[in-house]
């Protein structure tokens, strides 16, 4: 047991020392989200430079903020489709999906944890890698949905030709943590690190390098899983080569283009801030005709905020010239906020844009942000997709019909309503307003050119195309003939408990349809009120720059 013991501890080892680069870049881009302070330099890099302003900007945390919230709010639908599936059985799937997340994040707000999509928001921005523990089991006769989103700075692993080999995670926790989880060790220590290693066979506890724990998977679980119960997925940002020491190149954060333009960007608004301390009390010469040069300067400052100085010759006290820094880094400023542009983000991302911009002009700055999100969405996709792969086979290992949901909407689920052949796809939707604008303008400008179905399809990208269609064609309907209007709102009044507007209603389409004295519909007669006519959008932005689409000064000549 000693033997294997070091041999499962050695393997953690290594692929810790294999991950080091990964790690280092991961810590690295935690400082620059957290806003660590990072004094300025000296030339050869030695040293902290003497009598600097140090100035950390904000810009690491907001482009952080903003990008986790767009994949936060991004609107999840799942798919499932199986051929020989019934719409009603793929519908029951596609419901326990939904009860199964509201179970798992339930669970996950009880332990004091993030949302399971907050969460991994966040890891696919900051670490590029997302993953899962995933322990479904019935304990003491209760099902629990226990999924664990991880930290994948903290979680080692070992990946072989069909699928992960062994995986650990590593967490520092209180006494009262580990002895409530691992009554056994009888931990006595204030805090200590443990190791939830997990190959095909076992799951192995460590707690500071002691093993404390080892028991088959059935064991843990209830039942034999034959796999270790973690999923995986590596944002695809970054490098896909294959040298040696490339893994740190692999995953990427957002922060890929932007880890070395920060620092300099704090390294001017140092030189700025520094510059302007310099002005309040700039270096100054003073003329001392009978010491000369190797006169004691004054106490007190000679250009002190109210202080009055006597001088005995013209030009007795003159300030040193200095080189003019302004020009130069101005010009380095503009060359840094352009490189952060070209990584996705600009001022309008910030509420500053500097003039009504045309559409083609947003359109590539929503491009070039949604490069920065599309790899991250693709990763949650892979991940949501596995995540129901794993829990489904737990569920039919479980082999019990257990209720789901929230309270009041509970519904039963058992094996059988899962088996079959069939795939679960996600479909994620994200769409800011500013986008919505881009899109409209889009949309109205190649209208005659293509149908509705591809502007729903492919200029929106509406989560629900065809239910817009079928709503829309309702709309249409309404606007067609009033009498169809005054039959729907009848209906609305009814479901909302106004029978007395109903019944008006009612009288009034009684009259209408006497008035036709058929019962099909021929069109508008003398005296029916008239139904709402379409309105014909108009352009929300001009399509080039220029102006017309706004309020606002349009770009100078030197501006375009």
């Amino acid at each position: 047991m000693v033997d294997r013991l070091i041999t499962e501890l050695q393997m953690i080892r290594d692929k810790t020392a294999e991950f080091s680069g990964l790690t280092t870049r991961m810590k690295t881009d935690n400082d620059l989200r957290n806003l660590v302070k990072v004094p300025m330099k000296t030339l050869d890099g030695s040293a902290d430079a003497p009598k600097v302003a140090n100035v950390t900007l904000p810009d690491p945390a907001l482009i952080m903020a903003k990008t986790i919230a767009q994949l936060i709010g991004a609107e999840r639908q799942p798919v499932v489709e199986g051929s020989g599936l019934s719409d009603a059985a793929t519908t029951i799937i596609e419901n326990f999906i939904e009860d199964m997340e509201f179970e798992i994040d339930n669970l996950l707000n009880e332990k004091g944890e993030f949302p399971s999509q907050s969460f991994h928001a966040d890891t696919a921005c900051s670490r590029g890698r997302v993953a899962e523990q995933i322990l479904t089991r019935v304990v003491d006769g209760v099902y629990l949905p226990d999924v664990r989103p991880l930290d994948t700075l903290y979680f080692k692993y070992e990946l072989g030709a069909r699928g992960m080999l062994w995986g650990s995670v590593e967490s520092v926790r209180s006494k009262a943590n580990i002895n409530d989880s691992y009554p056994e060790a009888k931990f006595v220590g204030k805090e200590g690190t443990v190791q939830d290693f997990w190959n095909k066979k076992e799951n192995i506890i460590y707690i500071d390098d002691k093993e404390v724990r080892r028991l088959p998977i059935k064991g843990v679980l209830g039942y034999d899983l034959g796999k270790p119960p973690f999923i995986l997925q590596v944002v695809p940002a970054g490098s896909v080569l294959k040298d040696k020491d490339n893994l740190k190149h692999t995953g990427e954060s957002i922060y890929e283009m932007l880890r070395g333009v920060f620092p300099e960007k704090n390294f001017l608004a140092s030189t700025f801030k520094t510059h302007t301390y310099g002005l309040f009390e700039p270096a100054v010469q003073i003329y001392d005709k009978e010491h000369g040069a190797g006169a004691t300067p004054p106490d007190e400052y000679v250009g002190s905020p109210g202080s009055q100085t006597m001088v005995d010759a013209p030009g007795a006290i003159q300030p040193v010239s200095t080189p003019d820094i302004k020009r130069s880094t101005m010009q380095y400023l503009q060359m840094v906020n352009d490189e952060i542009d070209k990584a996705g983000y600009s001022s309008m991302d910030f509420g500053q844009p500097e003039w009504p911009l045309s559409f083609i002009a947003m359109a590539k700055l929503a491009k070039n942000k949604g490069e920065l999100l599309l790899p991250r969405l693709q990763a949650l996709t892979l991940l949501a997709q596995a995540r129901y792969r794993m829990i489904i086979e737990q569920f039919l290992l479980i082999n019990e019909t257990l209720e789901l949901g929230e309270l009041g909407h509970r519904r039963k689920y058992s094996p059988e309503q899962l088996r079959g052949a069939y795939t679960i796809k996600f479909h994620f939707f994200t769409t800011s307003k500013e986008e919505m604008a881009v899109n409209s303008t889009i949309a109205e400008a190649i209208r005659k050119d293509v149908s509705s179905d591809y502007i729903r399809r492919e200029i929106y990208k509406l989560s629900n195309p065809d239910g817009e269609r079928t709503k829309q064609r309702a709309e249409q309907a309404e606007q067609l003939d009033p009498a169809i209007l005054l039959f729907n709102q009848g209906h609305s009044l009814i479901d909302a408990g106004r029978d007395i507007e109903a019944e008006l209603v009612l009288q009034r389409l009684e009259s209408m349809l006497r008035q036709r004295r058929i019962p099909v519909f021929q069109g508008q007669v003398e005296g029916e009120p008239k139904a709402p006519e379409r309105t014909v959008g108009k352009q929300l932005m001009p399509l080039f720059s220029g102006g017309g689409g706004g309020r606002g000064t349009p770009p100078t000549e030197g501006e375009e």
